[in-house]
């Protein structure tokens, strides 16, 4: 086993290593929901561990509730796309997902998640 350390970050190597994935990471997301009985709510989350991919990508899994607004929340559970490199040692990741339906509405909930290292 050997250690790097880099980018503010520390990555064990060991048995299974894949190049570019740092495992046990998350993601921040802070994103507004689509506009629904005039009016939209805040999401605001840290998703779920990397779950690792066969093609050495992986994906996260996000849930919560959305800020409440108007007097009510909307719950959610949504899976994220497959990594997306950004280009300088780090990746993001797309999410497009619904709310549940509450009080005879749902939103729509569309963005990135915060960079985080690893390129895959």
């Amino acid at each position: 086993m050997n250690i790097f350390s880099g980018g503010g970050f520390h990555l064990i190597r060991s048995n299974g290593f894949v190049q570019g994935f740092v495992p046990w990471h998350n993601h921040g997301a802070v994103a507004y929901t689509s506009i629904s009985k005039e009016h939209v709510h805040l999401l605001l989350n840290v998703s779920e561990v990397a779950v690792p991919l066969q093609d050495g990508s992986h994906i996260h899994y996000i849930e919560g509730y959305v800020l409440f607004e108007d007097g009510h929340v909307h719950y959610y559970r949504a899976c994220s796309s497959p990594a997306i490199s950004v280009g300088d040692g780090t990746h993001t990741h797309y999410f497009n997902f619904d709310t549940t339906e509450d009080v005879g509405h749902k939103h729509h909930v569309s963005g990135f998640g915060m960079p985080a290292p690893g390129d895959r």
